[in-house]
């Protein structure tokens, strides 16, 4: 089994052993029965830093707040949108993926890389943390009253997801205006697409895939080829004899350091019946092109997962293996920021968009009335990522 799943499994042991023996101190919210629930465990950590930030900095922390309602809004719309779109896709054509999982470590998102358990755990940490304490801060700067932080645990069936939380007294909130409790409320999400934003306007790589050089990779590493891998056996790649991971450093007998070469003839230049010879030290493959399922015209090999192979630089071992575990790092800390805080703009009853889609329903109808069609939406996004969840694990 994999190690990092390994480590996830005692993580959630050990996990659920310390909430069992400090039961008396935890809080459970229940969001879909025994099914899906939430799990905190009060503190006063952090209260203070953001009472002295929310009262120092009160009319730039309201600007924020402002502006945190406005993108919460179009934010929710926007991951509705793709969330329903997505869905119907699948439903349409089944083999499609709905594209929607859990985020947990041992998995492989093409683009981003692989997610070991402590790139999950740091980034989780990271981004519960300037969340919740984006939430608590603009409270303060409206006087309303900090009960308690702590941390939570997100669960489905076992305690799965870590996160943090902030308590404010939801008596004094809700007597706000409206613009103050949504500018509570989409504070967190906010902060999760600033941090993700300054990510990827100082590196970006992040959003590049994996072949994307971050600054100063080449002190520690060069380039020494490509790899790819056969889709399988029903195209021309498998048929030349084309493995998992080839290595693949000649292209048409002629030196090559990365794949450049390679998908910008495939793209432009090669028609189906082409011949193409990919090689490396060891042996070589003649490939005849098809013509590409879904583009009639293009040159098509049937290989995937084409990613740039980098060799450490001989005596820089240990400084480029530091070096690549930052920037795989950092490449999921935006991709989460950005995922979980569109995510929590989404409304599934206990996430921001859902509080702020109540709070704008109550105002433009009858309470009775309200509560009726925000459970109706609550319930409809739930089934669906309850849905594509399981169609993804099963796909």
């Amino acid at each position: 089994m994999n190690v990092d799943i390994i480590t996830l499994i005692i993580f959630v042991f050990l996990l659920s052993l310390f909430l069992y023996l400090h039961k008396k101190n935890i809080v459970i919210q229940k969001v879909l029965g025994n099914f899906i629930y939430i799990i905190m465990y009060r503190t006063k950590l952090g209260l203070k830093l953001m009472d002295k930030i929310g009262r120092k900095c009160r009319e730039w922390v309201k600007v924020f707040g402002y502006v945190s309602a406005g993108i919460g809004f179009i934010g929710m719309v926007y991951i509705s949108l793709v969330i329903v779109s997505v869905f119907l896709k699948f439903l349409l054509k089944p083999t499609v993926s709905p594209g929607v999982s859990l985020i947990l470590p041992g998995m492989n998102i093409p683009g981003i890389g692989y997610l070991s358990f402590w790139y999950w755990i740091i980034a989780i940490v990271i981004l519960s943390v300037v969340h919740e304490f984006s939430h608590g801060m603009v409270a303060r700067a409206y006087d309303i009253k900090l009960k308690s932080s702590g941390f939570a645990i997100f669960g489905i069936l076992a305690p799965i997801l870590p996160a943090a939380f902030v308590e404010p007294d939801e008596k004094k909130l809700a007597k706000k205006k409206d613009i103050v409790q949504y500018s509570v409320l989409g504070a967190g999400p906010m902060m999760n697409m600033v941090l993700a934003f300054l990510i990827l306007m100082a590196l970006p790589y992040v959003i590049q895939g994996e072949n994307a050089i971050a600054p100063f990779e080449d002190r520690f590493s060069e380039s020494i080829g490509f790899s790819v891998e056969p889709i399988n056996e029903s195209f021309p790649a498998y048929e030349a004899g084309l493995t998992n991971r080839t290595l693949i450093t000649t292209y048409n007998n002629n030196p090559v350091t990365s794949s450049d070469d390679l998908l910008y003839e495939l793209y432009y230049c090669k028609k189906p019946g082409d011949t193409v010879i990919l090689g490396n030290e060891n042996q070589s493959f003649t490939i005849t092109a098809t013509e590409h399922p879904e583009n009639k015209g293009r040159a098509y090999l049937g290989i995937h997962n084409i990613q740039n192979e980098r060799r450490l630089i001989e005596g820089k071992e240990f400084q480029g293996k530091v070096f690549y575990w930052f920037k795989d790092l950092l490449r999921w800390l935006f991709f989460l920021n950005f995922a979980v805080g569109l995510i929590n703009l989404l409304p599934i009853f206990a996430t921001d968009g859902a509080r702020m889609l109540k709070i704008f329903m109550d105002k433009i109808m009858k309470k009775k009335k309200s509560d009726k069609i925000w459970f109706l939406i609550n319930i409809t996004f739930t089934f669906i990522l309850i849905i594509s969840l399981f169609a993804t694990m099963f796909f």
